[in-house]
C-alpha cells in the first residue's frame, strides 16, 4: 500500500485536503496529522476493524484504550456521558486548547480519555471527521514520537492510508496524561503540562472581588483564610477534604498597588493580618482559575460576566440581599461597619465551602 500525502500550504486548497482526510477517518482509515505536541494517527473509534488496525500498526496490545481526540468543548459530555465533575470542567478551562489528555472516570468504571488539541488542523480534521477519532502518537510503540511529516513516513510509510503534511510541530513532546478523580489529578504521563501545575489547578479556588481590591475584598480574603486555616491546621482545608486558595482581585484596576490603610487597621483590630496584600487587576486568567467568586457588588458580576459569560454559575453577590457599599472616603466606622459585615458573610460562605 503507498500512502498518500497532502501538503498543506497555508492556501484555500487546504480545507480540501482537511476535509479528504476527514473523510478517509470516517471510512476507517489511518491518517496522520499534525497537532501542537507530536503528530498523530486517528481513525474512527466506532468501527471496530480500525481499531484493531491502528493497534496491530501500533504494535500495541489489542484492547488497550486509545485517546479521543474532540473538536470543541461541547463534545465532553458525548463521550463522557454524565455530568462532568468541577474538577474536569475547571481543567479543560486552563489547559485546553493545549497539549493535555484528561482520562476521565465513567459510571460503568471505566475511563476515557480526551484532549482538545490546540492546532487549526487537528481541531478541523476531528470536526470534520464527523464520528469519535481515536489518536495515538503516529509511531510504533516504544518508538520517538514523530515530529514532522518525514518521521512519520519513515517509520509508518505504506502501512496508513494518508498523511497530512502540516511541517514541523510546536511543543515537540506528547500531550501530558492525567487522570482527574474528585480527590485530585493524576499525571500518568509526563508532558508539557507539569504535575505543579495540575497540582495548583485541582485545588479549589476561591476569588473576591470588588473594585480597588483595597479594601473590601481583601478583608474578605483575610477573614476566609484565617477560618480555613484553623480548620486545617495552616492547610487551608475545608470540610470536605478540600485544599484551598484563596484569592482576591479588582475590576477597577491596571497595575498592583497598597491595601488601604484603614482597612489594615481595622482587620488587625479583628485579629486578621492583611499587611502583606498586594490589590491586583482581574484577569480572564484569574476567572478561569477560581471554582468559586464572590463580588461585593452587582456591577462587578456583570464585569466578570462581560469577560467571561461562562462563569456566570460560579459567580455571585457576597451579600445575597445587596451590594456591599465601598466605604472608601468615610471614616474608620464605616471601615469596622464593613469589616463586621464581611465577616457574617464570610462565616457563610465558609459554611458551604
Amino acid at each position: 500500500m503507498k500512502t498518500r500525502i497532502l501538503r498543506l500550504d497555508g492556501s484555500h486548497g487546504d480545507d480540501a485536503k482537511i476535509r479528504s482526510a476527514a473523510r478517509a477517518v470516517r471510512e476507517g482509515r489511518l491518517v496522520a496529522f499534525p497537532t501542537e505536541t507530536v503528530y498523530g494517527l486517528g481513525t474512527n473509534a466506532d468501527d471496530p476493524a480500525a481499531m484493531r488496525r491502528l493497534s496491530d500498526v501500533k504494535q500495541r496490545e489489542p484492547g488497550k484504550p486509545f485517546a479521543i481526540m474532540i473538536p470543541d468543548h461541547g463534545h465532553i459530555e458525548r463521550y463522557v456521558k454524565c455530568d462532568v465533575s468541577p474538577l474536569v470542567c475547571k481543567l479543560t478551562r486552563l489547559f485546553w486548547p493545549g497539549p493535555l489528555t484528561i482520562v476521565v472516570p465513567l459510571p460503568s468504571g471505566g475511563t476515557v480519555g480526551l484532549r482538545l488539541p490546540d492546532h487549526p488542523v487537528a481541531r478541523a480534521l476531528v470536526a470534520w471527521a464527523e464520528c469519535p477519532v481515536a489518536v495515538p502518537s503516529a509511531n510504533p510503540a516504544g518508538a520517538e514520537p514523530p515530529l514532522d511529516a518525514e518521521s512519520v513516513l519513515r517509520s509508518l510509510g505504506g502501512k496508513i492510508d494518508v498523511l497530512l503534511d502540516g511541517g514541523p510541530v510546536k511543543h515537540g513532546q506528547a500531550s501530558t496524561v492525567a487522570l482527574a478523580r474528585d480527590s485530585g489529578v493524576e499525571v500518568l504521563r509526563d508532558g508539557p503540562i507539569t504535575q505543579a501545575e495540575l497540582s495548583e489547578a485541582s485545588r479549589y479556588t476561591i476569588l473576591f472581588v470588588c473594585s480597588g481590591n483595597s479594601c473590601r475584598s481583601p478583608m474578605a480574603e483575610g477573614f476566609l483564610k484565617k477560618i480555613l486555616a484553623v480548620r486545617g491546621g495552616n492547610r487551608l482545608a475545608g470540610t470536605r477534604g478540600r485544599i484551598y486558595h484563596v484569592l482576591s482581585a479588582g475590576t477597577g484596576l491596571i497595575r498592583e498597588g497598597e491595601v488601604n490603610p484603614l482597612a489594615l487597621e481595622v482587620m488587625a483590630e479583628a485579629g486578621v493580618d492583611i499587611s502583606a496584600h498586594r490589590s491586583r487587576p482581574l484577569s480572564v486568567g484569574l476567572i478561569a482559575a477560581a471554582d468559586r467568586i464572590y463580588t461585593m457588588t452587582e456591577r462587578q458580576r456583570t464585569s466578570i460576566l462581560e469577560m467571561v459569560p461562562e462563569a456566570a454559575e460560579r459567580t455571585e453577590l457576597l451579600d445575597p440581599s445587596g451590594d456591599l457599599l465601598d466605604p472608601a472616603g468615610s471614616d474608620i466606622a464605616a471601615y469596622r461597619d464593613c469589616r463586621d459585615r464581611i465577616a457574617v458573610l464570610v462565616e457563610r460562605v465558609a459554611q458551604h465551602t
